[in-house]
């Protein structure tokens, strides 16, 4: 890392550290002592706020202000920014219901000059494809902020019938084309999956979720997850379908390599069947199921009654 990018990460690591020692620089960023005490010298010369504290227990501290020295990106990092304006170019429906372009002129207002120039260009030199929104949300926005401000919903929702469900959002994802939203459901006590386009209304409900933090909640649906999940299956896929498998990724399924062969591992429930089945008919001739021999027998009678739709 040369010189004016550590200092550029040292001004956001202290920043967010707020007190700090000589010994967090050196372990953080891999330098000598001397190189540390050097460092914060020339960042004070850059004008960063930066006070010592005496003593036994003392180090450095930020004091707290906002005129912090303006911070510069690198050419690849000014990149970087718009390579991920472009993904969202693709995304016709975010959380956030900001446009493309408004985000933009914002991005191109405080470009360096050289950058500026350059990001038609970018357009042209990189071309991202991502999947589209298949169906339009228009309660996404509300959802995420639900999501954002820890709130229980009264939500109604119609996908296989009308109901009404009061649930406590987790986490929204993008999944297939659609957009779906990860909630506790406080009346089944399990965690649920709803496709957010068939919610058609929701409403701030005051009764009383389960009290943990997002990353408690989370870590008890990855726990529930797989204990709910109890079958297992096993599937050979050859070296030329890689790229196809990390493009439609299966939530529960993750890619091992034993003796030099590709397997795919994936634990489903019961009820999940059917999306299993189609998912390992996608890789056509590049996969084979191995075990459990019921999905096999499972699978062979599916692919039967696809070829009886052609006699």
């Amino acid at each position: 890392m040369k010189k004016n990018e550590r200092l550029i990460a040292e001004l956001i690591f202290i920043n967010q550290k707020r007190q700090f020692n000589l010994n967090d620089l050196m372990i953080e960023f891999s330098i000598s002592k001397r190189t540390a005490l050097r460092d914060i010298s020339d960042l004070e010369s850059l004008g960063a706020p930066i006070t010592v504290n005496k003593g036994r227990f003392g180090g450095y501290h930020l004091i707290k202000t906002n005129s912090l020295p303006p911070l510069y990106l690198t050419q690849h990092e000014w990149h970087s920014l718009f390579l991920v304006l472009q993904i969202y170019k693709q995304m016709e429906q975010s959380p956030f219901n900001a446009s493309y372009q408004h985000l933009k002129n914002k991005l191109l207002a405080i470009a360096p000059q050289e950058e500026y120039k350059i990001n038609h260009q970018l357009e042209n030199m990189i071309v991202i494809s991502t999947t589209q929104s298949i169906s339009h949300v228009p309660l996404l926005t509300e959802i995420f902020r639900t999501i954002y401000e820890e709130s229980v919903l009264q939500i109604n929702y119609s996908r296989y019938e009308e109901s009404c469900r009061l649930i406590q959002p987790i986490q929204l994802a993008f999944k297939y084309g659609h957009w779906y939203l990860l909630a506790w459901d406080l009346d089944k006590e399990s965690f649920r999956h709803f496709r957010c386009d068939f919610i058609t209304s929701i409403s701030i409900s005051k009764e009383n979720g389960l009290l943990l933090s997002f990353d408690e909640l989370y870590e008890l649906y990855l726990k529930q997850s797989k204990k709910n999940k109890p079958q297992t299956f096993k599937a050979h896929l050859k070296i030329e379908a890689l790229d196809l498998f990390h493009s439609k990724k299966y939530p529960g399924v993750e890619l091992i390599k034993e003796n030099n062969q590709y397997y795919i591992i994936g634990h489903y429930h019961e009820n999940e069947i059917p999306f299993i089945i189609n998912y390992l008919i996608g890789f056509g001739t590049f996969l084979t199921l191995k075990e459990p021999y019921s999905l096999v027998n499972m699978m062979k009678q599916h692919l039967a009654n696809l070829l009886k739709q052609y006699d």
